[in-house]
């Protein structure tokens, strides 16, 4: 591996890694519904890619198991098997070894794992027809005979010859006849585009450039007839783009023909042999068309196709052989009998040309630039209000500098929403790795289950997608493992005997909400609120009063469970402390819990769209200045004496019929008052359900924060990161989650007194 460039093979890692993500995916899905050829033929590309690329990088163990994979999925594409249970035990575990392989290209510990022969070998076995746990292709398989035979052969007067490459060269025909056959497919498709008149300029300057490419590739070849095929292609379309309507008649139909010739001969070479025909008369009418634009014989109609130019110019494509003529089959359909696929393969082609690969430390510098931006704009914003109260400026000169801040700070704001897309990316990314894991959960547990998935396509920041993969896997573990119930149990209760567990995502305001759902045996209020009793967390008084999400939220705390036994897969409570601080921590964000005995459990995950700026409330309490995150304020009061009381010792506040227990933020914080001022307001804060207030001294208003974290740095009090402040100062960011924490006591005190 070292032999190569590290860009070479950090362009394999990530674009053959995103293949092998989606080929497990899919093999999940092609298990549901084997007979969808279009999805196996998805499949087996991909694999066929990864493979190519990994043989030019001369990662032997790599390519056999790929190859071994390959040749099952090709036995099922001929209808020889059909892939059942067991079939997909082996395809997935070859997928396991490449993921292994591909951990340890990264880590470049040198030479990879090799694959278990015995799983080689079984793979081998089903390429060569061989069905596994009795499956099998049926009896009779309407055109199974023409998969493995082609129905039409062609005597189209060629000659074949066996390929004779240096061995160093030979390895590299499967990825380098793969480029080949995708630049044909574009050209073929660009060609169409020249009897356009007004996509005529445009498609031949993307010929001429993909021509350029793919002579680069068959000059490595070094084969003759390929090399003269290409280069009568690119006479003839530099050509094109000049040439009068009757010209283009004549010669557009002659390079379809060439670029068929070469299809086929790209073919031909995976199978080791070399193709040619006798291109005399073709190619002298090419270069005839190409400097006179005129030709007296051979003549085409303005709507022939390229097999039809190949036939008048003698060589004899698609014809169907007599009896007494040598037939050789063709390996590839005539051009035009693929326009359908061409289009659809040119257009995809044409969508990724719109989009590049940019290395994602670019775009986090470019972030961390857009936050000290954020920081720069507050500053003149701050500037700006200063300027305007100072009563020697004058008013025109005020108001000129209160624009040029509103302008800033639109631009501002405009230019970090663009960057903020940037780093966004579809749930998808992280949804589809959920599928194999509810198949090997099932496989494990013996249940039945299946995974729906909505709102797969919600975008998110990257840095929220990273930090949101464990939990998912500890709730959807927990989902399948303990939520869903055997397939007796559910059928004794009514149920289907196969659970159901929904991955949900979607937008709601300014945050993402992804939803684990299952249809399964639900949460027990009665087990879960014994068990808080016992472990001392709630009184059998306090119980009495708390809402079944309160009860419910028993199970994040630290080894909670009421499990009779814990599995080694998941247990609803072991682990979850954890899964819980990650959201809260990690994510900024909170973990909801609903339930139904005997329906199901929903447990909802609301996060916000980044991590790296977010809209916040500035307040002060003493002399310090405390940044507290907008979503999670209901609303600022300035309480008036009577609307303030105690509830069993604990300050309480009475808001329009309800009772919140209030906290001073100089006692939590730890902040000592110089300056002889009472808190005078109390900003009412909501997180996962409960509700408390916030006494503080000021409030300074809304503003948009850049966060910082604060690792490394020991600090006491609720507080989860930093943010530079208008004038330059630093304030600290309230930690929501942990400030309800610690106020849950005294919350639980309240709520019990109000409901005696």
């Amino acid at each position: 591996m070292s032999g190569f460039d590290p860009e070479i093979m950090q362009d394999f890692i990530t674009e053959s890694g995103e293949l092998l993500e989606q080929v497990e995916a899919d093999l999940v899905e092609l298990e549901s519904r084997p007979e969808d050829l279009d999805l196996l033929n998805q499949i087996f590309r991909a694999l066929h890619t990864i493979k190519g690329s990994a043989s030019f990088l001369a990662l032997t163990e790599l390519v056999e198991i790929a190859h071994a994979g390959e040749s099952a999925l090709n036995a099922a594409r001929n209808q020889q098997i059909v892939v059942g249970s067991g079939e997909m035990d082996l395809l997935l575990a070859a997928i396991d070894i490449i993921k292994v392989q591909f951990d340890e290209i990264v880590e470049g510990t040198g030479a990879l794992s090799k694959a278990d022969q015995a799983l080689i070998d079984q793979l081998t076995k089903i390429g060569n027809g061989e069905a596994v746990g009795g499956s099998s292709a049926p009896a009779d398989v309407p055109g199974t005979e023409e998969s493995e035979t082609p129905a039409r052969v062609y005597n189209d007067e060629r000659t074949v010859e066996p390929l004779d490459l240096d061995p160093s060269k030979l390895d590299l025909i499967d990825p380098l006849t793969a480029d080949v056959e995708e630049s044909i497919q574009s050209i073929q498709d660009k060609l169409q585009g020249v009897r356009d008149a007004q996509t005529r300029e445009s498609s031949v300057n993307n010929l001429i450039e993909e021509i350029e490419e793919l002579d680069k590739t068959v000059d490595f070849f070094g084969i003759e007839a390929t090399s003269a095929l290409v280069a009568i292609l690119k006479k003839g379309v530099e050509a094109l783009k000049d040439a009068s309507d009757e010209t283009l008649i004549q010669l557009t139909p002659r390079l379809e023909g060439v670029a068929t010739l070469i299809e086929v001969h790209n073919a031909a070479l995976r199978d080791k042999e070399v193709v040619s025909w006798d291109t005399t008369t073709l190619f002298a009418h090419i270069t005839t068309l190409t400097e006179s634009g005129t030709l007296d014989t051979h003549q085409l109609e303005d709507d022939s196709t390229g097999v039809e130019a190949l036939q008048i110019d003698g060589i004899p494509f698609g014809v169907e052989p007599d009896e007494a003529g040598e037939a050789v089959a063709t390996s590839s359909a005539p051009a035009q009998g693929q326009d359908q696929n061409v289009q659809k393969s040119g257009a995809a082609k044409s969508q990724i040309e719109q989009t590049i690969r940019v290395d994602i430390e670019r775009l986090e510098t470019l972030m961390n630039l857009v936050g000290e931006l954020v920081l720069q704009k507050n500053r003149v914003l701050g500037m700006a209000e200063e300027f305007g109260k100072m009563n020697q400026v004058e008013s025109t000169l005020a108001e000129q500098m209160e624009f040029t801040a509103g302008t800033l700070d639109r631009v501002t704001g405009d230019i970090q929403m663009a960057v903020m897309r940037t780093r966004m990316q579809p749930l998808n990314k992280l949804f589809g790795k959920y599928p194999r894991l509810i198949r090997d959960l099932a496989s494990k547990t013996g249940k039945e289950m299946n995974l729906v998935i909505e709102g797969g396509d919600t975008e998110v920041d990257k840095s929220v997608i990273e930090e949101l993969g464990d939990p998912l896997v500890h709730l959807l573990r927990n989902s399948g493992d303990h939520g869903i119930e055997t397939p007796d149990v559910r059928e004794a209760n009514g149920k289907p005997r196969a659970g159901t567990i929904t991955l949900q995502a979607g937008h709601e305001g300014s945050h993402v909400c992804v939803r684990v759902i299952d249809d399964g045996r639900g949460l027990s209020r009665d087990k879960i609120g014994a068990k808080a009793v016992e472990r001392g967390l709630v009184s059998e008084e306090q119980l009495e009063h708390l809402s079944d999400e309160e009860v419910f939220r028993f199970i994040l705390q630290a080894g909670f469970s009421t499990a009779e036994v814990v599995s080694d897969i998941s247990g609803r409570g072991v682990g979850m402390d954890v899964v819980r601080t990650n959201i809260e921590s990690k994510l900024k964000g909170s973990l909801t819990i609903e339930s139904t005995e005997g329906k199901g459990t929903v447990l909802t995950i609301t996060i916000p769209l980044t991590l790296a700026i977010m809209p916040a409330m500035m307040v002060s309490t003493a002399d310090e200045i405390y940044a507290i995150a907008l979503s999670n304020i209901l609303e600022i009061v300035r309480p008036e004496p009577g609307e303030i009381s105690s509830v069993d010792g604990y300050p309480v506040i009475h808001l329009r019929g309800a009772v919140l227990p209030i906290i001073s933020a100089q006692e939590v914080l730890g902040v000592k008052n110089t300056r002889h001022g009472d808190e005078d307001f109390i900003v009412v804060i909501s997180h996962a359900g409960k509700n408390i207030g916030l006494r503080v001294s000021r409030v300074i208003g809304q503003q948009e924060i850049v966060m910082k974290p604060l690792d490394g740095v020991e600090r006491d009090g609720p507080v989860s990161g930093a943010t530079i402040l208008n004038d330059g100062g630093v304030g600290l960011i309230i930690d929501i989650a942990r400030l309800i924490s610690i106020t849950s006591k005294q919350a639980r005190a309240v709520q019990a007194a109000g409901a005696s």
